[in-house]
């Protein structure tokens, strides 16, 4: 029996853990690492103010640019339905803006354009960019971010803009003007038609109210339409503020992202370089031995 117990008894080899279990070798030695950067400490610092200089004279060279925008309101009609009709579409106005911009452009490549006075030197040389931006819940709302490389230019900008748009844009107005006119023409008609209707004899009651109440209607139509004659336009801008501070380039932000670079580059280079000598002197006792 005590040989059959021996016999089963079975030496197995001891359990392996089924994880990587690190070595002394492949440990962090962080006294290592300050070693090695306290040796190349000037290569770290080197690298830092490279970048520091590098972005000094990037603030240097880059001028500063300011932004603001304009809005431009598309006037437009009720019709009897309720539904609001622009009296010039927005993608007229938004093409006509593109244009401008493409015009400025070409002057600042010294290409002869027409409409010079729409242009000026200081327009030309200074403007960066003219956009258009339509809100999604307004689309008689247009917004114009203008970015220039003076404050003074941006608030310009946005007038010679309005300019070159009224002037692209008289012969419609004037239509349209006419067209109002001429329907003043027509309701002061109807409402002298009316009056002498009225005085010629006597009418009923019913018929006495209905006519004074037409006449009344027809006066307030009168009214608001010589009103809207008056200051009649195809849209209404609200100009843009003149900007204080420049949006771009941010200083701060270049210092900082220029800083740690540096830091992160003469880090690298300074590891890079110790790694380098070792395995050069590695390679030299190979060599002798």
């Amino acid at each position: 029996m005590e040989k059959q117990k021996e016999e089963k008894q079975v030496n197995y080899p001891p359990y392996s853990p089924p994880y990587y279990m690190p070595c002394d070798e492949d440990e962090i030695d962080l006294y290592e690492i300050f070693l090695t950067l306290k040796k190349r400490w000037k290569i770290v610092i080197a690298s830092v103010l490279f970048f520091l200089i590098g972005a000094f004279l990037y603030l240097v060279i880059t001028p500063n640019k300011y932004k603001n925008q304009g809005v431009i309101s598309l006037s437009y009609q009720i019709t009897k339905n309720g539904a609001k009709i622009f009296y010039i579409p927005p993608d007229v106005i938004e093409e006509l803006v593109n244009n401008y911009f493409q015009l400025l452009k070409a002057a600042k490549a010294g290409y002869t354009i027409p409409e010079k006075k729409f242009f000026p030197y200081e327009i030309v040389n200074k403007t960066i960019s003219i956009k258009i931006v339509k809100r999604r819940n307004d689309k008689g709302v247009l917004l114009v971010p203008i970015t220039a490389t003076t404050p003074d230019i941006v608030v310009k900008d946005f007038q010679y803009l309005v300019a070159f748009l009224e002037e692209k844009l008289r012969p419609i107005k004037e239509q349209i003007i006419r067209t109002k006119k001429l329907q003043l023409k027509f309701l002061i008609e109807q409402k002298n038609k009316l009056l002498k209707f009225l005085a010629q004899s006597e009418k009923s009651p019913e018929v006495k109210v209905y006519l004074i109440n037409k006449i009344q209607d027809l006066e307030q139509k009168i009214n608001s339409l010589k009103i809207e004659l008056q200051t009649f336009s195809v849209f209404k801008t609200f100009p843009p503020a003149k900007p204080v501070e420049p949006y771009a380039p941010k200083k701060w932000v270049v210092i900082l992202v220029s800083l740690f670079s540096g830091l992160f580059i003469g880090i690298f280079l300074a590891f890079f370089l110790e790694w380098w000598q070792s395995v050069s002197q590695k390679h030299k006792q190979e060599e002798t031995s």
